[in-house]
């Protein structure tokens, strides 16, 4: 049976059909080196129950994560033979996060270190899957999430003055989503249009109230004859994590779920298509569960829709349903 333990703490090993009452040791091998991690030492084993031939061994895990050996031998001071020996597999793995609880009762709020943690806790190897490669994972995960789920956290707004005959505005810096472009002063929501209705229009100027999407940013109809006030609104990208202590901006009960991304991508590096399918079904619903739970919240109030005759803010002909 494997072992599995987190790097520099204790770990039990245990030996059966042993001879009883007889001197035991143990020592622990670095399984691709060969070379002893733990030196050999008969110290702290006991055999449980007395007379059983069951001995366990309490013994520090290896500082650095890998795949280990743990041999066993009941050769006392004598030389170790094929028939005095015995061995059996130590992973040992990343330190789990330790979760957190914040005032507003979140819980698991996990930095980069962590989430890297979490990954390889689930059996990888340190030396294959190392933190630049980790890292990129849960950065892919959390690209991934800005363009899958536009929630309120993300949701930026651009304020700005047009400049008389420029139509075209680029879009924000590291805009993922556009929302809305509306001008401020007067409010008035501009109408998203065809690129192509605006260039049939020649070259009309005055105050915009249409846009069109246009390459990397967006061109106003008309042309603005002045300065206008003008906000885009939009989901931005979320900021790659580089800093071990970086943490995604997301709620914290979210976090875990970048992990599930990055193990689903490790298990592919395993050849292990079932692991991976696995982890990717809980990324999926993950995802899921963030759109219902922080894109779309439902409220108590009535729901409102504008009646075809009506523009304009909330005023009569609006209806319920």
């Amino acid at each position: 049976m494997s072992i599995y333990a987190v790097p520099s703490t204790t770990f039990q090993a245990v030996l059966t059909g042993a001879p009883s009452s007889t001197t035991v040791n143990v020592q622990v091998l670095n399984a691709s080196t060969g070379n002893v991690s733990v030196a050999r030492s008969s110290t702290s084993i006991v055999e449980n129950p007395a007379g059983s031939g069951t001995y366990i061994a309490t013994r520090t895990a290896p500082s650095v994560t890998g795949e280990y050996v743990v041999v066993w031998d009941t050769a006392g001071s004598g030389s170790l033979t094929s028939a005095n020996t015995t061995s059996e597999e130590l992973y040992v793995t990343g330190t789990p996060p330790t979760p957190t609880t914040t005032a507003t009762g979140e819980q698991f709020s996990m930095s980069l270190s962590a989430l890297r943690s979490e990954v390889l806790n689930h059996g990888f190897d340190g030396t294959i899957y190392s933190s630049s490669r980790l890292n990129q994972y849960l950065n892919d995960a959390l690209g991934e999430l800005s363009a899958k789920a536009q929630y309120y956290g993300e949701e930026q707004e651009l304020t700005m003055t047009t400049t008389a005959g420029t139509d075209w505005v680029a879009f924000p810096t590291g805009m993922s989503r556009l929302r809305s472009v509306r001008l401020t002063d007067p409010p008035q929501d501009l109408q998203l249009v065809d690129l192509r209705d605006v260039d049939r229009t020649g070259g009309t100027t005055g105050s915009p109230y249409a846009y069109a999407v246009d390459g990397s940013g967006i061109t106003l109809f008309p042309k603005p004859d002045g300065a206008y006030a003008l906000a885009i609104r939009y989901w931005r990208l979320m900021s790659p994590l580089t800093a071990d202590t970086d943490v995604p901006s997301l709620p914290a009960r979210y976090h875990r779920m970048l992990a599930y991304y990055a193990i689903a991508r490790c298990f592919e590096g395993e050849d292990d298509p079932q692991q991976a399918a696995y982890y990717d079904a809980k990324w999926t619903q993950a995802v899921k569960d963030l759109k219902l739970d922080l894109v779309f919240p439902l409220t108590d109030g009535p729901r409102q829709v504008k009646s075809i005759w009506d523009s304009g803010a909330i005023k009569q002909g609006w209806g319920l349903w």
